[in-house]
């Protein structure tokens, strides 16, 4: 979007912060600790304006009064205070909407009805059977779309070094760590790409110390953007990031940027 000349900001809650609910705005250079680590790789990957605040109308509001044409709330479907012309859900196309309970005794936090008021469902997994998902084909009056994660190249977190996969895959057996909400889908694209790793699976959003990193030998330990945001400070040579890329067929990019660049000309002004 930012390509195309649309002026883009983003909002989010800053999960785990510890500056509470007072509004911060997010630089490459703010601590992890100030704002939570999906807001601080949003800023670094995009360079756009975001902004963390437990009230996400104050942020929009704060965004808007800068310029801002087009805001994304990072996860913030349930929001209600918050206005919005268009919702995008995602799915993870192997998952799909689990056991279909609500919290806590399901993942959903609303009932999957919801899901036929949303703009567009983005389908996490290409290679999923979304009719398999649970959301069957007549529930599907929104526009759909598929996406696939892509492995990067992985990046030592102390030096700065580019390896390609295939280099760990030579190495033997490697450490794989991931405190996200699905460590398992990590794991299975690494395993994809010829590695064969020992998993370390922590809680989404894991507080991440050195002693978590401390096993009994010296071999790589390959994590996500998401996890080694919160271990810069300590991590050895043996650390590597593993960041991935959203990729969509060339169509369904095409549409959903076209989706989302529509509500520039149909959004009430002032």
């Amino acid at each position: 979007l930012t390509a195309r000349g649309i002026a883009v900001g983003v909002i989010a809650r800053g999960f785990g912060r510890a500056a509470g609910a007072a509004l911060l705005e997010v630089t490459a250079g703010t601590p992890v600790g100030s704002c939570g680590d999906e807001p601080l790789l949003i800023a670094r990957a995009t360079g756009v304006p975001v902004v963390v605040c437990s009230d996400r109308a104050a942020a929009a509001a704060f965004l808007a009064a800068r310029g801002v044409q087009l805001i994304i709330s990072d996860d913030g479907l349930q929001h209600y205070r918050l206005a919005r012309n268009l919702e995008i859900a995602v799915i993870d196309g192997v998952r799909g909407l689990g056991n279909g309970w609500l919290l806590p005794a399901g993942p959903l936090r609303e009932n999957a009805a919801r899901l036929r008021s949303v703009s567009a469902i983005v389908y996490n997994d290409a290679s999923a059977n979304n009719e398999s998902a649970g959301v069957s084909a007549p529930q599907r009056n929104p526009a759909g779309f598929s996406m696939r994660l892509r492995l990067s190249a992985p990046h030592n977190v102390r030096t700065g070094e580019r390896q390609p996969l295939n280099a760990f895959a030579a190495q033997g057996t490697v450490h794989a760590v991931a405190g996200i909400g699905n460590p398992q889908r990590f794991f299975r694209m690494l395993r994809r790409a010829g590695l064969s790793i020992v998993e370390h699976a922590f809680p989404d959003h894991h507080p991440f110390v050195a002693n978590d990193l401390r096993f009994a030998d010296d071999r790589a330990v390959l994590m996500t953007a998401k996890d080694a945001v919160k271990c810069e400070a300590f991590a050895d040579h043996r650390v590597w990031e593993v960041a991935v890329d959203a990729e969509f067929a060339a169509a369904d990019g095409e549409r959903l940027l076209a989706l989302v660049s529509s509500v520039l000309q149909t959004a009430p002004r002032g």
